[in-house]
Parts: structure tokens; C-alpha cells; sequence
């Protein structure tokens, strides 16, 4: 297998931090020497054949039916059972990429929708500007905090400040798993590693379970890449023994500027790969271009997340084939949903269960090219009926 390590990927926890913000609001071909045998565990992606057995196709196509039909379930059905408290603040850490920007508009309509403050504090895109946003989370006392994509390593004082005082924390889409100070992560090491068995899944499904050969488009500088990337080499690996999985780790610098010439470069001397896995969405942007512009048109792309670049490759059938949607703003609302319970004294079991709504979503359903969306139509009407509030 080749598997390049780019020098810039393992720079200190401030880079990789940086980067991450883009993949917070932020597979390939087929086996792999870099790539674990072992079945994903992701409880919402669903599982195929153990090592060792045989592939079954019709489980396989039926499990990708379910993920590519949009869901209509938030995945929470039980009630609160109090009266939503009245007069709270919730702070914000939005980070500087405009990703950060629009969840943090859910997550503002999601408060509004119960009468409680917003505070977006800007958290940018350095290890001190994060580092000072938690200080102010400290400072400030909100009755609950919300934050994305860096690592705890980088606030873990600030953390333990917010523990002692009682101060529920939701963080997002971090290698990090909920424990002490982080009250809740969703979009967690489980559900990263259940998104990788789920576009494992959808390649085989194109490829009648047949032998293929892919190409994992990955950094090391995102620790929520590697979950994803394991999951998808293994559910792939333990469905088809002659298949392989590849992996190109790439530096972080690349992004944006040479990303797309080191995968064409790759799959020119590697012909046979005609899937490549681009870890998120903004790894994509500039690919079909390149792809087309080598001769590797036939090449086919899936990826996680979308903007409204990608979702316009998607719409367009520019290389991109499918996309694993990240419910940004159901994530907003389960966060909110979780504060409710938490100074009710309620079970919040509902909240941390991997139960968020799931979708591939193919180019005959992209809902828009300009913009977000969310993965459930209804889901404030939805949110609001648990609630109690109109």
C-alpha cells in the first residue's frame, strides 16, 4: 500500500485545531495495508459481513436504501416532562470559518424558539483565540456552553473551571468523547466511525459487493478522519476479500492549494482506482476540475459534508457521487433539547443516544447549491412539539 505522510499534517495541536474548524461545520476504491480489518462499531451506519463470511448483497442494498431516503425523524420522540426554564443564556463558541457562522444560526433559532438568550463569543481560528474564548465562558458564567471542532487539550483548565461550577458544556465533531467537563459530545468517535461504514457501504452497493480498488483521501491532523477512515477500510475489507483500500494522507497545507494535484497524481499511477474517499467536503473543492483536466473523468468521489460548492458538484455530476450529510442543525437543537432536560433533572439518555438523523445524499436530491440544509424538513416543528412551545 502507499501511504504518503505529509510533513505539515502533524504540526502542533494549534494547526491542527485551525483546520479543524472547516471540518466542524465541516470512499474511495477497495484493502488496504494502512487500513484496520476490524468492523465499525457506529451504531447508526449499520453493518455488513463480519471478516470472514460472505457478502450479502440484498442486506448491504437494503441498509444503503434506508440512508439514501431522506430521514423525517429528529430520533427523538420522548417529551420533556417539565416546563422549560425561563431567562437563560447560552454562549456560543463560533469559531472564524463561516461554517461556525451558520450553525450558530440554528442554534440561535433553536433558543429564541424557548425565550433564551444566544452569546456568540468569537472563538477565530488560533490555540490562543479558542484558549481566550473558554476564558470568557469561565468569566461570564452562561447557563450552558456550546462549542466545535478543537481539540480539549487546548482548554482543559477552562474546562475543569466550568465543571466545578456546574455549567453543562456540548462540544461537536472532536476526537474527544463526553466526560469530564464535556457534558455531551455529539457527533462523536462513534458516529465519525459510522459515516465511514455507511459510504463503505454505498460504493459496495455500486459495485455489487464485487472486487474494487479505492483511495482514501485523509490528513492526520484531524483525529476524526482517521475514525471515519478505519471504519470504511474495515467495512469494506471484511465484505470483500480482494478488495483494496488505500490511504494518501496528505498535509494540512494542502488544502486549498495542491490538494487536487496530488490526487490526480496518485490515481495516474494507480489506474484501477476509480473511488476516491475526500475525508470532508472542502478537501473536494477544485478535485472534478483536476480530475476532468488529467482524463480521470470515470473517477467517482464521496465525501462527508457538503457546502455550497460541493453540493453544486454533486447537483452537476462533477465527480462527486455522494455526500454523507452532517444534520448541523439538528445537532443545534439536540444541543439546546440536552440543556432543557439537564435544569430539569431530567434523563438525558435521549440526547447522547447515536440516533441523529442520518443521509447519503446522491445528485437527484442535493435540496440547494447555495446554502445549508437540514437532513430533517420539519425538525424545529418536531423540536418544538417535545418542548411544549409554539
Amino acid at each position: 500500500m502507499e501511504r504518503r505522510q505529509g510533513k505539515s499534517a502533524r504540526r502542533g495541536a494549534a494547526k491542527g485545531a485551525v483546520l479543524a474548524v472547516s471540518f466542524a461545520m465541516v470512499i474511495s476504491a477497495c484493502s488496504s495495508a494502512g487500513t484496520s480489518s476490524k468492523k465499525s462499531s457506529g451504531s447508526s451506519g449499520g453493518s455488513i459481513a463480519a471478516a470472514g463470511t460472505a457478502y450479502d448483497v440484498a442486506a448491504v442494498n437494503a441498509e444503503v436504501a434506508k440512508y439514501t431516503t431522506r430521514p423525517t425523524s429528529i430520533g427523538i420522540d420522548a417529551k420533556v416532562k417539565g416546563v422549560v426554564p425561563t431567562g437563560k443564556t447560552i454562549m456560543y463558541l463560533q469559531c472564524g470559518a463561516p461554517s461556525c457562522k451558520d450553525a450558530g444560526d440554528y442554534l440561535e433559532a433553536a433558543t429564541k424558539a424557548v425565550g433564551w438568550t444566544l452569546k456568540r463569543v468569537n472563538a477565530g481560528i488560533s490555540a490562543e483565540t479558542v484558549k481566550a474564548a473558554w476564558g470568557q465562558a469561565v468569566t461570564e458564567k452562561p447557563d450552558g456552553v456550546v462549542a466545535s471542532g478543537f481539540p480539549r487539550v487546548l482548554f482543559e483548565d477552562e474546562l475543569a473551571k466550568l465543571k466545578a461550577l456546574n455549567i453543562p458544556v456540548v462540544d461537536q465533531i472532536v476526537g474527544d468523547v463526553a466526560g469530564n467537563g464535556l457534558s455531551l459530545v455529539l457527533a462523536d468517535p462513534t458516529d465519525q466511525a459510522a459515516t465511514g461504514t455507511r459510504l463503505a457501504q454505498y460504493i459496495l452497493k455500486q459495485n455489487n459487493g464485487k472486487a474494487c480498488e479505492a483511495l482514501a483521501v485523509i490528513t492526520s491532523a484531524y483525529t476524526s478522519l482517521s475514525n471515519t477512515n478505519k471504519a470504511f477500510g474495515a467495512a469494506i475489507t471484511a465484505a470483500c476479500s480482494t478488495c483494496k483500500v488505500d490511504d494518501l494522507d496528505v498535509p494540512v497545507t494542502s488544502l486549498g492549494t495542491d490538494l487536487p494535484s496530488r490526487v490526480t497524481s496518485y490515481l495516474s499511477k494507480h489506474p484501477k482506482v476509480k473511488w476516491v474517499y475526500m475525508g470532508f467536503s472542502d478537501m473536494v473543492t477544485g478535485l472534478p476540475a483536476a480530475l476532468k483536466a488529467a482524463g480521470l473523468g470515470d473517477v467517482k468521489v464521496v465525501t462527508y459534508d457538503g457546502n455550497a460548492t460541493t453540493q453544486a458538484y454533486l447537483k452537476n455530476n462533477q465527480s462527486l457521487v455522494a455526500m454523507d450529510q452532517y444534520p448541523a442543525p439538528e445537532i443545534m437543537w439536540r444541543s439546546v433539547d440536552f440543556f432543557i432536560r439537564t435544569m430539569l433533572g431530567e434523563d438525558t439518555a435521549v440526547d447522547s443516544a447515536h440516533t441523529l438523523p442520518v443521509w447519503v445524499i446522491d445528485g437527484a436530491q442535493v435540496p440547494s447549491t447555495t446554502g445549508s440544509f437540514p437532513a430533517v424538513e420539519a425538525f424545529e416543528s418536531q423540536y418544538k412539539a417535545l418542548w411544549n412551545v409554539t
